[in-house]
């Protein structure tokens, strides 16, 4: 049989200790001269005894339970910055591209063709100008309006100037 959670051992002691003093009547050990008999009463005070026992017990298991809650959730707190753990983190910026090209358009000043260019490793936007070989002009102008493929001839040129450009520029 399982006792319930206010019935400690101590308490039991206090219970029989209770008894004891009174003989099984008055709490106080005054016995049959009791002035209040009823409520000295060892049944009616070890009843109200009892029930601040039955509160006092529901209040720390109550405690105990916020507690644990608390401890749990404090587990998780680790402060996520955005959708990155480290390994993932670390994949991605082992195989993003050095470069990337957002655009071309025509230099305001030397009126050559240029590439839009963006270095993620320095958060850097930079302009390379890939004036050279005579491609078709209509295909070049598709490709910059509508974001059309550029020829592979052209498109291999391109990326050996702004590699060789990026190259320089990083150092």
């Amino acid at each position: 049989m399982k006792l319930p959670s206010w019935s400690t051992p101590e308490r039991q002691a206090a219970l029989v200790e209770l008894f004891k003093a009174g003989n099984g009547f008055c709490v106080h050990g005054e016995g049959a001269e009791c002035p209040k008999p009823v409520e000295h009463c060892y049944e009616i005070f070890s009843e109200e005894v009892v029930h601040d026992w039955i509160v006092d017990a529901r209040e720390a298991r109550s405690y105990q339970r916020a507690f644990e809650k608390r401890r749990l959730h404090a587990l998780g707190k680790i402060r996520h910055r955005g959708p990155w753990d480290t390994i993932r983190r670390e994949e991605f910026l082992a195989h993003r591209p050095v470069w990337s090209i957002l655009a071309f358009g025509i230099s305001a000043v030397t009126m050559h063709r240029v590439a839009k260019v963006k270095i993620p490793g320095l958060h850097k936007v930079i302009w390379v100008d890939i004036s050279g070989p005579k491609g078709s002009k209509n295909s070049i102008r598709k490709a910059a309006r509508y974001g059309g493929q550029v020829p592979q001839n052209l498109m291999g040129f391109i990326n050996a100037k702004v590699s060789e450009e990026v190259r320089s520029y990083r150092g």
